[in-house]
């Protein structure tokens, strides 16, 4: 840092400090905040991966990141301002750098005909105007993930990614866990009325504790893969197995059934995958250790735990009683989706059209007073929106995914992007598996993870070439 450059900072703290005396506490934060905004608005077009980090926080922000009225049409929300400015001024430093080509990834096929399904099936939707809405909102978040891939290059970056998004995570699991403990946990009267929500459940700073329990799912497989992946001294092991920890008390408390099992099955994945099948056990023993505490602080509390856990296993057993009316619906959602299919094979009902065609195909005695008419289901949405077209397009497109990011795990050399590559591939099994429950293709985090895991591939390419032009260069 140059004479000169010191002198301009000090001279800005002089002038802030001489502002603070003498101007009102509101003009300071004022002219702070213009002065703030303008250095900002500057660098973003020199370094846009600032607002990337930023529009995770705004993901995990959901419910208090809302800005104005719900509706069931368009709600803004803090995630608009940061994705839509991450992507304008990726677009910018891409002209000012020159580099107008955009990553050839290997989803661009199926990811185009995947949205071209999506267009033009809102010709014939029932819901034409939420369609149109809904597919507009596709396109934008699959410019996500190139914008993603593109401006996270490096291993720097990547670790700033992934430390705001376990930071964030961890911050929020503490804080369900707080609403818990508290009795302060908020379900918003729409989400108890459409779910016939029975159970207390911590949302942290959501809307939809299942949400809630997805984001909390995706950064309990990232730090587990780098329990077992990275090299660290035995300081460090301690601080990731209390995070850990952490992460899976606030997966208990969103009891979130879905991601429950989606994170039983992203473990298994991890321990397959990285040959540490130890992890299993770990993950095991803290569980235990977390139900022991959650015992002892209150009987009621484990109760509960148990009896959704066991709800799990007797969905078909208990099939339409009382007891069991979310797993029930949500069954018969897809009895629903299939008859939808059988009327509309090939290119199934149209974008949204579920919700609105739900009452003309659903089961005789599907419970009435339930006022949700949503699939919980992907793949039932999937083939009764789009057919058997649109069915097979999607499972192409995740066996894109997968196959790329399996193939990137094996080829990548540096230990940091290796196990952080892992963990997203399991973070997006485990997004897979939990969109069977809840239908969630529209979670901002889900795509946000998918350009995470091109953009680590091409980081750990990166540092491959540049390995090898050492090698061969005799450094």
């Amino acid at each position: 840092m140059g004479r000169r450059t010191i002198a301009l900072l000090l001279l800005i703290e002089l002038a802030l400090v001489a502002g603070m005396w003498l101007l009102p506490t509101g003009r300071v934060l004022l002219i702070g905040g213009a002065i703030g905004g303008g250095l900002l608005v500057l660098l973003l077009p020199v370094w846009p991966q600032i607002l990337f980090p930023m529009m995770v926080a705004a993901t995990a922000l959901d419910r208090t990141g809302i800005l104005g009225e719900r509706s069931t049409l368009f709600t803004l929300t803090m995630f608009h301002f940061a994705g839509g400015g991450a992507l304008a001024f990726w677009v910018i430093h891409s002209l000012w750098k020159r580099e107008t080509s955009i990553p050839r990834l290997e989803l661009t096929i199926p990811l185009l005909l995947f949205l071209a399904v999506h267009g033009f099936s809102v010709l014939y939707s029932p819901n034409r105007l939420v369609g149109t809405v809904y597919f507009f909102r596709l396109m934008a978040l699959s410019a996500v993930i190139y914008a993603t891939a593109s401006v996270i290059r490096n291993k720097y970056w990547v670790q700033m990614m992934i430390g705001a998004v376990l930071l964030l995570a961890v911050g929020l699991a503490g804080f369900g866990i707080f609403q818990m403990l508290t009795d302060a946990y908020f379900l918003p009267a729409t989400f108890v009325s459409a779910v016939g929500a029975n159970t207390p459940r911590a949302a942290g700073t959501f809307h939809n504790p299942n949400d809630f329990g997805t984001f909390l799912m995706v950064s309990m497989m990232l730090t587990a893969t780098f329990m077992v992946q990275l090299k660290f001294s035995w300081k460090w092991h301690p601080a990731l197995l209390g995070m850990f920890a952490v992460l899976s008390a606030g997966l208990v408390t969103s009891f979130s059934r879905a991601n429950w099992v989606a994170a039983a099955v992203g473990l298994f994945c991890i321990a397959v995958l990285s040959r540490k099948l130890k992890l299993l056990g770990v993950a095991f023993v803290v569980f235990l250790v977390i139900l022991m505490v959650i015992s002892a602080i209150s009987a009621n509390f484990a109760d509960l735990v148990f009896g959704r856990f066991l709800s799990i296993f007797k969905t078909i057993s208990e099939f339409g009683s009382f007891t069991q009316v979310s797993a029930t619906a949500r069954i018969q959602f897809v009895m629903g989706a299939f008859n939808m299919f059988v009327h509309n094979p090939f290119f199934g009902i149209g974008v949204r059209g579920f919700p609105v065609a739900f009452d003309q195909y659903k089961p005789a005695d599907f419970p009435i007073w339930l006022p949700t008419r949503e699939s919980h289901t992907l793949p039932a949405t999937i083939i009764a929106e789009f057919g058997i077209v649109g069915f097979a397009i999607s499972i192409w497109l995740v066996v894109v995914v997968l196959r790329a990011g399996i193939g990137a795990f094996r080829k990548t050399e540096d230990e940091y992007l290796r196990a952080a590559q892992l963990g997203l591939v399991v973070a997006f099994i485990g997004y897979q598996v939990s969109m069977v429950f809840t239908g969630a293709i529209t979670d901002n985090f889900f795509w946000i993870v998918t350009g995470m895991l091109f953009a680590v591939r091409e980081a750990g390419l990166r540092d491959r070439l540049t390995s090898n032009t050492d090698a061969a260069n005799g450094c």
